[in-house]
């Protein structure tokens, strides 16, 4: 993965946003790029700065996506499975603190 700057005499890519993004303003959007690329960039920002990724990285990503291995981010629901997997194991009294091991079938209640 790289980032893109606008390069003179380059064509403008196509750039596309996900139907599921509605007009709430919290989208993404992909373009094809120079040399098999794939462009990503954030649609409140088209002059920003652009991710992007070889075939294989992006392939690697929609199959990931498609598997469903990114659904816990970014969502209300896998917030709140964290908070109560903390509580359950005691944590959280004193406030959320991270724990890089908060799932690990090897933990027991204190």
């Amino acid at each position: 993965m790289s980032t893109l700057t606008p390069e003179q005499g380059t064509p403008a890519p196509s750039w596309v946003k996900s139907s599921f993004s509605f007009a709430n303003g919290n989208c993404v959007e992909v373009a094809d790029l120079p040399g098999g690329h794939v462009g990503v960039r954030d649609s409140k920002d088209p002059h920003g700065l652009v991710l992007r990724f070889t075939p294989g990285e992006w392939d690697a990503f929609v199959g990931g996506v498609r598997n469903g291995e990114f659904d816990r981010f970014g969502s209300l629901w896998s917030l709140e499975a964290e908070i109560s997997d903390r509580l359950a194991w005691g944590e959280g009294q004193a406030g959320l603190r991270p724990s890089h091991s908060s799932r690990s079938p090897a933990r027991s209640p204190a």
